[in-house]
């Protein structure tokens, strides 16, 4: 027997037979390079064209198989595929190599899908670098369809399996979804990849990220994969196999309970209502907040729209980006957080360079300022379509109450332009800022008074107050969202909020962890924004919740010195408040 531990990345207990799944995958990154005659490039052309039509097909044709209610997320990620043919940030690039330098199609793809990677591989955001998986599967479904390698599921064994791999794309995930697929286990992956995501729309256990998983396992091994720890066993005894059965019966009587959480109404045991956004990345994503009916959309991340271009976008594509989610979350707040990188990660933009400590530089809100010809055309865009919905803009990586107020003045003056044109806006569009600095927080008092609203960016607060890069594994040790200095600042935030009577709320990863959630509420927070996912166990963990039992919990945690004492303190009145199977 041997025990694996990796990402946790869909929740149950799945055992079966090992089936690893191989393939042609990541044969992109070995096309030789090639040049072309001159009399070739025409033929070249049509014939990338022609396999990108043919992905567009087989993208369309896998769409067709899932049933639209339980694959709406696999759905949608597969709709993103789709939205990547046909905005040609990539296929442009590729069109030009082969073009202007005459690269064979296979060259030209690999070239322009490296430079890509290397962009979102930069990118200090883990959602946005993660979505470099979408590139990755239709980068290389095109490179199959040019070289005649067709991307095949293998054929599966009869009876209860574990699929095993180095990663999984989502099509395949969603044709191995109708067979007896019991569980997943890849080396590749984070909590947020396409892998997990697809698994956890299927309600398919899976681990994922598991270092050197293919060394271990055999064709036939029994595997039995825990979802809910991260953990993976290989061949267990019979008494080990027999406990992990009971494990995996009693989480299936607790998910079944779950199913349903989604509509539930946000509020604790005792009736106090807390509000429920959702952080998105991209259109299709809205449909979120009226499938899990929460308050709107806390967060919408615009750097995609920035990404991989040769050009900025322009004022109307802003406008047009913004109104499809109007249209789809209605009168619902939504709120557009604007640019958030800096000049370095625009693929082709010169307008800046190198900096030595690019999350310390010239960045988000500082970028946006200094680059106000192109920071203009985005709050136009966000003004149009302040028309038609109930639009809110916020502010990135403010330090400085002079930043909020010449981001005002440069609105001010859009707002007369406008005018002036006669376009319909918003005059009174909410403004909010990011709290994700311990300048911001330590100027609570005077920020609050030029501002709606305020978000506390809870990723950039741990990082930025405890000087540790959380994606920086030599420091990562260090990166605890319960470090009493950080549980400071953020009840210093909300202390500033209430008494301006500004609504504030919290956005990041802590906002979505069920074990966090009595802490929050216990500190005061009534407003949380998450990840689309974590919606319903949170819904669901707050029909365990009183929100007095949670406020007295938070004064013995201000009695406590270190993270460390937080932590063990929580874990042992969060057990109490709520279903071991909750908190996993």
């Amino acid at each position: 027997m041997k025990k694996l531990k990796g990402i946790a990345a869909s929740p149950g207990i799945g055992v079966g037979e090992a089936a690893i799944l191989t393939g042609p995958r990541r044969s992109l990154n070995n096309a030789p390079f090639k040049r072309i005659h001159t009399s070739q490039v025409t033929q070249e052309l049509q014939r990338f064209q022609r396999a990108v039509r043919k992905a567009e097909t087989q993208i369309k044709e896998i769409m067709e198989e899932l049933d639209p209610i339980s694959g709406k997320d696999a759905i949608y990620i597969l709709e993103t595929h789709l939205m990547i043919l046909n905005d040609r940030m990539l296929l442009d690039q590729v069109e030009d190599l082969i073009k202007n330098k005459r690269y064979s199609a296979e060259f030209a793809l690999r070239t322009a899908h490296e430079k890509l990677r290397r962009v979102l591989d930069e990118i200090d955001d883990e959602y946005i670098r993660e979505r470099r998986t979408d590139f990755d599967y239709v980068a290389e479904r095109i490179f199959n369809n040019l070289s005649g390698k067709e991307t095949v599921v293998t054929e599966l064994p009869q009876g209860d399996i574990v699929v095993v791999a180095h990663d999984i794309s989502p099509g395949e995930i969603a044709r191995l979804s109708r067979k007896s697929i019991k569980a997943i286990a890849t080396e590749a992956g984070s909590l947020i990849s396409h892998t997990s995501i697809i698994a956890r729309a299927f309600q398919i256990p899976a681990v994922v990220g598991i270092n050197g998983l293919l060394d271990f396992v055999r064709d036939g091994d029994t595997v039995a994969v825990d979802g809910t720890e991260g953990t993976v066993t290989l061949n267990p005894g019979s008494g080990t196999l027999r406990e992990i059965i009971t494990r995996r019966n009693a989480y299936e009587e607790y998910a079944r309970s779950l199913t349903s959480s989604a509509l539930l109404s946000s509020q604790t045991a005792d009736g106090v209502r807390i509000h429920l956004m959702v952080n998105i990345e991209l259109p299709e994503e809205a449909r979120f907040v009226v499938d899990y009916r929460t308050d709107g959309i806390g967060l919408y991340r615009t750097e995609y729209l920035y990404l991989g271009r040769k050009r900025l976008p322009t004022e109307m594509e802003h406008y047009r980006n913004y109104l499809k989610i109007i249209n789809t979350i209605g009168s619902l707040p939504f709120t557009i957080r604007t640019f958030d990188l800096g000049a370095e990660k625009l693929l082709d933009a010169k307008n800046g360079e190198d900096e030595p400590n690019p999350a310390l530089g010239l960045r988000a809100i500082r970028f946006s300022l200094a680059r106000p010809h192109i920071f203009v055309k985005q709050l136009r865009g966000i003004l149009r379509a302040s028309a038609h919905g109930n639009v809110r803009i916020l502010l990135p990586l403010i330090t400085d109450v002079a930043e909020i107020r010449e981001v005002k003045e440069l609105l001010t003056k859009q707002m007369a332009r406008l005018s002036q044109a006669g376009i319909p806006f918003n005059p009174h569009i909410p403004i909010g800022v990011m709290m994700e600095t311990p300048s911001a927080c330590l100027l609570r008092h005077a920020i609050v008074k030029e501002v709606d609203f305020l978000s506390i960016g809870t990723n950039d607060l741990v990082q930025y107050t405890l000087a540790a890069d959380r994606t920086n594994e030599k420091v990562s040790y260090l990166f605890k969202p319960t470090s009493p200095s950080v549980l400071k600042l953020m009840e210093m935030v909300l202390e500033a909020a209430k008494k301006e009577k500004r609504e504030v709320e919290v956005c990041g990863e802590v906002a979505g962890e069920v074990k966090y959630l009595p802490l929050l509420i216990g500190m005061g927070f009534r407003h949380l924004s998450m990840s689309p996912p974590f919606i319903p166990r949170i819904k669901k963990a707050l029909t365990f919740l009183r929100a007095n039992e949670c406020h007295r919990a938070y004064q013995e945690v201000k009695k406590l010195n270190c993270a460390e004492e937080i932590d063990d303190f929580l874990n042992k009145t969060v057990l109490k408040m709520l279903p071991e199977q909750l908190i996993r």
